[in-house]
């Protein structure tokens, strides 16, 4: 009988710390979601830029991108 409470105290020692260490992840999970968020509003516009930045420096010479605003 005391092996079986014995085991039973690990078992349960186990579960109390997996809970424990799942609450501390729960604060990290909820400053990366507001995170995300906040990245997901910006996303369109920093895709915008970015193309804007690649197609500006990318293989056309100001004499070509001259003729394409014709």
């Amino acid at each position: 009988m005391q092996a079986d409470a014995n085991k039973l105290k690990r078992k349960m020692d186990q579960a109390t710390k997996l809970i424990d260490s799942l609450t501390d992840n729960k604060i990290a999970w909820t400053e990366a979601s507001a995170q995300f968020s906040s990245q997901k509003i910006r996303l369109a516009g920093d895709v915008a830029k970015a193309s804007a930045f690649v197609s500006y420096c990318g293989p056309f010479n100001a004499e070509f991108r001259a003729i394409l605003s014709e």
